[in-house]
Formats: structure tokens, sequence, C-alpha cells
């Protein structure tokens, strides 16, 4: 029997909070436009329970309605900021509905890095349609005794070995998907074969699904691999690693072709290889991914990482980022405030403030600070969560309690690398 993976994800919620500030685009709609000709906003408020914006350090306003609002912007360097509430697990209580998670995202950026905004959240209703999922399963042929291939989609991975070659990967949709085929030595069955660097690989794009299908996928076309280098430097002794380099395909299926899961180091530096191919099929490229988590004296959670897609088969020299600074939480005027010192300039930050009780249920807020939109040159900066309680269609349980989690998260690109840092307070303790 053939066990089917899910695939490990890398995103965390300070990274979330970043693709809402990274995808942003145009959506279709009703608009409601300042002035016909003026270079607007573009605010997409359907979807949010909740949607206000402020234009440059103007007083906030809220949207009403789902429309697709056009907002002229006046502050001279097109610095806004923009709110939006989700909330989920809706509960009756006192003759109204409860929410027992809620969600505050708050964008602050400026109008020529991020000319349009979504205002995503979660739909839990049921409107009677359903979107249809398929499966894609077959065999993999060219198998030799004691090989274990991984068959891979863009959302899940099947193990499968000669004696029994039959694979079988669901959740595919209509449409062209890539699936890749990894072979390694000797036979695993689990995902830490992933661990071992294959020996070839087969690349097959632009899959048709347009229901249940059936696949065979033959080895003889896979392409033999040779094995190169990866060298890590700059890594906190006594900290926690992990690292994997992976094919991926231009339609986001990825392939590990070498990794090291959560190992803890004592040195400075580690190495592994990774399986290269002589040349990239088309439409595929290499990307690197190393992360370091430790703690400090205090507790605090400290992470490192750093992403490189690149092309050429070659060994690779790299070094970690330095750690984020220290990170200060106080109060002012009652309101959450963090201090930190800046990261690296046209670094993004990212702040997440959480609460939560057995009573109330959890509230959290998503901040995404664009470089474009902080002070320039500031070595030092501070944010505090702005009071919207007194803005039309405020809730009352959208405030944050007290015994807050807070973390930071910093983003920056070098060269051809995108490097984040982050910290966050101490987890409570539990019996």
């Amino acid at each position: 029997m053939m066990r089917v993976y899910p695939r490990k994800s890398t995103v965390g919620v300070l990274l979330a909070v970043l693709l809402i500030s990274a995808s942003l685009t145009s959506c279709g709609g009703a608009e409601n436009s300042a002035r016909p000709g003026a270079t607007n906003l573009t605010v997409e408020a359907s979807g949010a329970m909740w949607v206000a914006y402020r234009d440059g350090d103007g007083a906030w306003q809220v949207l009403e309605g789902e429309a697709r609002y056009m907002l002229e912007l006046e502050h001279p360097e097109g610095r806004y900021s923009v709110a939006h509430v989700c909330a989920a697990g809706l509960d009756e209580g006192a003759g109204e509905e409860v929410a027992r998670e809620v969600t505050v995202s708050l964008l602050h950026t400026t109008l020529a890095a991020h000319p349009s905004v979504p205002t995503p959240c979660a739909d839990e209703t049921e409107d009677g349609t359903e979107k249809d999922f398929y499966a894609l399963s077959g065999i993999v042929k060219g198998l030799e005794a004691g090989e274990t291939a991984l068959v891979y989609s863009a959302f899940l991975a099947d193990a499968v070995t000669a004696d029994a070659p039959g694979y079988s990967l669901a959740g595919f949709t209509t449409g062209e998907h890539d699936l890749l085929v990894t072979v390694q030595q000797p036979a695993q069955e689990t995902p830490s074969a992933e661990a071992t660097p294959p020996s070839k690989v087969l690349v097959r794009r632009g899959v048709a699904v347009k229901g249940d299908e059936t696949l065979d996928l033959d080895l003889s076309r896979a392409i033999p691999t040779t094995f190169k280098r990866v060298d890590v430097t700059d890594v906190t002794p006594g900290s926690e690693v992990s690292s994997s380099l992976s094919l991926v395909t231009e339609r986001g299926t990825s392939g590990a072709l070498g990794a090291i899961f959560s190992e803890r180091l004592d040195a400075e530096a580690f190495s592994f290889d990774y399986a290269a191919l002589p040349a990239l099929p088309e439409g595929t490229t290499y990307r690197l991914s190393v992360e370091s988590f430790s703690e400090d004296a205090q507790g605090q959670r400290l992470s490192t990482s750093l992403e490189r897609t690149f092309m050429a088969s070659e060994d690779l020299a790299l070094s970690l980022p330095e750690t984020l600074g220290m990170a200060e939480l106080s109060s002012d005027g009652g309101r959450p405030t963090l201090t930190w010192s800046a990261y690296r300039e046209g670094a993004d930050y990212t702040l997440v403030f959480e609460s939560s009780d057995d009573d109330a249920g959890e509230t959290r807020y998503l901040v995404a600070l664009g470089a474009a939109w902080l002070p320039p040159g500031a070595r030092d900066l501070r944010y505090t969560l702005p009071d919207l309680s007194d803005l039309p269609g405020w809730g009352d349980t959208w405030e944050l309690r007290t015994d807050l989690f807070w973390s930071l998260s910093a983003r920056a690109e070098r060269e051809n690398e995108v490097v984040t840092a982050s910290r966050s307070s101490a987890l409570p303790e539990t019996d």
C-alpha cells in the first residue's frame, strides 16, 4: 500500500503577510472613482467584514459595501494604509454571532509600490457550488530493485518502488499540471528519501487533466544526475538548521534534489550534496532554501533564512544572514507598540500581534510595512497599532487583550537571494 504525503509548506504566518503585499493585483467589479483620469489607488473591498483606508497621515476612512473603489491619494509620495477584518468560527452569543477567530490585516505601503489592494478572507459560506478535483494515477515504469521513486505534483508526493510501482495523486483541477519524478537509492518508505540526492529525474510538463486521469511514467526518459555541493557558513552554533534544494517547474511543482531536515548543529558551517542536471529542462529552475532556528537568553525565538533561485549546475558557497536585532514591546496610550533597529536598507517588515483566551477566542493583527512607506534611512524603527475603535462598523471584540504574543520579521533582497530574519516573543510555559 502506497502512502501519499502532503507537501511541506515553508510559508508561515509571517510570510503570509508579505504575500498580501507581493500579490496585489487589480480585480473586476463595481467602481467608485474620486475623479475620472486621476491616478488612484484601487481597493477591492469585497470578501472582508470591514475595510478602511488612510491617505498618508490623514484620518482613517471606512469603505462601505463590497465595491471596487478607485481612491485618489493626495499624499505627495503616495503613502497609504489599508486595513481589513476577516472572521471565522462564528458562535451564537447574547443573541448575535460572535467570531471565535478574528484577523485584522494592515498594509502600509505606497502607490508606486502597490497601486491596488485585495482584501482576501477565507470564504466559509456555502453557495451550493463545489469545485471539482480529480485524481491522477498510473505506473512508474523502469524502476530497478532497491530503488525508490517520489512522484511530485504541486501539492502532494507519492513514494513507489519496483515491487509496488503504482502512484496516485489527488487534488487536481481542470487544466495543465506538471509532474516530477526523482529516483533514489537505497529504497526508502518515508519522505526521508528526499534527503538522498536522486540519481535521475523525470520531468513531465503540461499534463492535461479533464477528470480522473491515468498516466504511466516511463523512467527511460529520465535525466541522469551528478552530485554538486552546497557549503553554508555563518551558522550560529547550537541552532537547528534545515535546507532543501529543489527543481521547480513554472506551474509550481517542486521535487527535492537534496536536503537536510531539522538538524541541530554545534558547528558554524555545514554542507550537503544535491543532484545536478546536465542542463535544466525548459520551464524549470533550481531553488535553494536554508533556514536556521535558535533561542536567545530571554527565550525569544530567532530565525534566519535565505532563498536563491538559479539556473547553473554548480557548487555553491553561501552564508546565512545575520539575525534580527533586539525588539521590544511596550504600550503607547494603551496601544501595543514595537520598537526595533533597522535590519537592512530596503527591508520590508511584518509584525504579528496575537491574543487568545477560552471565552473570547483568538484575535490576530497582521501588519505589513513596505520599505518605501518607512522613514528613509531610519536606524531606529517604531510602530504603534492604530486605534480604529471609533470608526463606523468597528467591532468591540476585535481589540487585542493582554498577554500578547508578538513576532517581527524582516525581508530583504541581496544580489540573487532573498533573506529573511525574524524574532518572536518567548512562548508561555505549559504544564
